[in-house]
């Protein structure tokens, strides 16, 4: 009964949702990057 618990309980975590949001993550910290290089590039 508790390993069947523990499977359901990994199962809840969707591991692929935390890859999508450290995808996110790094791909804000690029266009950030980006955009202040840019800005840097105008001055």
């Amino acid at each position: 009964m508790n390993n069947q618990q523990e499977e359901e309980y990994m199962n809840s975590l969707h591991p692929s949702r935390s890859v999508l949001e450290l995808i996110y993550y790094i791909m804000t910290v690029i266009c950030v990057i980006g955009i202040v290089s840019i800005i840097f590039q105008l001055l």
